[in-house]
């Protein structure tokens, strides 16, 4: 059977914050989240796993990817509770880790380099403050699926904690989606995890 090459793609989003925070904090934290900041670039680190059976062998491959955007621009400013990105543009390469396991063993080890790019691209998206280090975008953050190679359209609720470190402030997400999906006819079980790191600098 030809296997597949499935690679992961960088799905930014995320987790959604559940503590409740006291409100002093939250202000405090969206005071200072205020103002105008620059696109630094975003990190991510991503595994893909894909299971599926087909006439009676079980395979599973499981490819990782590990990468740093460049090429980066845009703005994107905090005021009111609301964050307005304009120009948000970047691009990557990242080397691609495939490895396919048939009925528990390991049968084969692949790299691959891929590349991409995004157009410049502007948004308008709620945000709410909560506490001193995170914050939460019900309607889907100013990077989105729909802005990476194979992402869909779908907006996603995300979550992030920050912190500020001077003139830099850091946004953290970290997501664990399942899906079962039927490719070529067959159904296959695909889990996907992705740590994202996304870096700002004020204006």
């Amino acid at each position: 059977m030809k296997k597949r090459l499935f690679i992961p793609m960088a799905i930014i989003m995320a987790a959604v914050v559940s503590c409740k925070k006291d409100n002093s904090s939250s202000q405090a934290a969206s005071s200072s989240l205020s103002g105008t900041w620059a696109f630094k670039y975003m990190t991510a680190s991503t595994v893909y796993n894909a299971q599926y059976t087909d006439l009676g062998t079980q395979f599973l491959d499981v490819s990782t990817s590990d990468y740093t955007t460049t090429n980066n621009g845009g703005t994107v400013v905090f005021a009111s509770g609301t964050a307005t990105s304009t120009n948000i543009t970047y691009g990557a390469t990242a080397q691609v880790l495939l490895k396919s396991y048939e009925n528990g063993m390991l049968v084969d080890t692949f790299v691959s380099p891929i590349s991409w790019s995004i157009q410049p691209t502007s948004s308008v998206s709620k945000y709410q403050v909560i506490g001193s280090d995170s914050i939460y975008f019900p309607g889907g953050a100013f990077i989105s699926s729909s802005s990476l190679p194979g992402g869909t359209s779908q907006t996603m609720a995300s979550g992030y904690h920050f912190t500020i470190t001077g003139d830099t402030l850091s946004m953290k997400s970290s997501i664990i989606k399942d899906t079962i999906e039927v490719i070529s006819g067959i159904t296959q079980t695909i889990q996907e995890k992705a740590d994202f790191t996304v870096k700002l600098l004020r204006q």
